[in-house]
């Protein structure tokens, strides 16, 4: 006898929750510009990041020692941005921050187009610092804006949204880098990637929060109303 394979309650909800958390964030302007710009850079700049290793080591035949100089710029551009984001949040706006965030970001990985052996690497020491603090910008940023405006039965669902579709950008970028490098080669496919890349400041300078200075000031958005009931009926389960 052939018998029915009945999907687990706890499975269907979590199904539904993602759906609940990818509706929600699609039906909301500011939250959508912000999964965009996140997808986008993820996939480009992995692509970027995916190819570093046969840039540094075998296109430009330089040592191993550079390879780590260059992901240690990143790491410390990372906490640099990460710890400076709050005062240049209050000096030039939130909102300012967030959408030019990302320009110096292309600019960081772009710089890994014109290295060179020997101290021409220093051109990418430079740049891979400066994408790790864009980089760290843009994240607190727009994570501190999520919560700002994400009512707090939503949280969970949002978090496990924007992390399906961003972090599945990391996977299809190697997937893309792996091809390109044996299609067009490392310089162009990181060429490439870069291109990609910025679509994530197009979509901040150019989305629905053009215009806004500070993110924080802008209200909690609405949830739709059948999932508004959802949320109602889990909290009182």
């Amino acid at each position: 006898d052939v018998k029915e394979v009945v999907q687990p309650q706890s499975d269907r909800r979590i199904l539904r929750e993602m759906y609940d958390g990818l509706r929600y964030t699609f039906s909301t302007g500011p939250l959508r510009a912000i999964l965009f710009n996140a997808a986008l850079w993820n996939l480009g700049g992995n692509i970027v990041a995916s190819l570093l290793v046969l840039l540094v080591l075998r296109t430009i035949g330089e040592s191993e020692v550079w390879l780590g100089l260059l992901l240690a710029a990143a790491s410390l551009g990372g906490a640099v941005g990460g710890v400076t984001a709050n005062a240049l949040g209050e000096r030039f706006g939130s909102g300012p921050l967030w959408r030019w965030s990302m320009v110096p970001g292309v600019l960081g990985y772009a710089s890994l187009l014109i290295l060179t052996p020997g101290w021409g690497m220093t051109w990418g020491i430079i740049g891979m610092f400066v994408m790790g603090a864009s980089v760290a910008w843009n994240i607190v940023v727009g994570s501190s804006f999520r919560q700002r405006v994400c009512p707090p039965g939503m949280m969970g669902r949002l978090g496990a949204a924007s992390r399906t579709v961003s972090w599945g950008m990391l996977a299809l970028a190697s997937l893309i880098a792996g091809i390109l490098a044996e299609t067009v080669g490392i310089r162009d496919g990181i060429l490439i990637g870069v291109v990609i890349a910025c679509g994530a400041p197009l979509v901040a300078l150019l989305g629905p929060l053009r215009r806004v200075r500070r993110l924080e000031d802008l209200s909690e958005a609405p949830v739709p109303a059948d999932t508004a009931d959802r949320l109602g009926a889990s909290e009182n389960a």
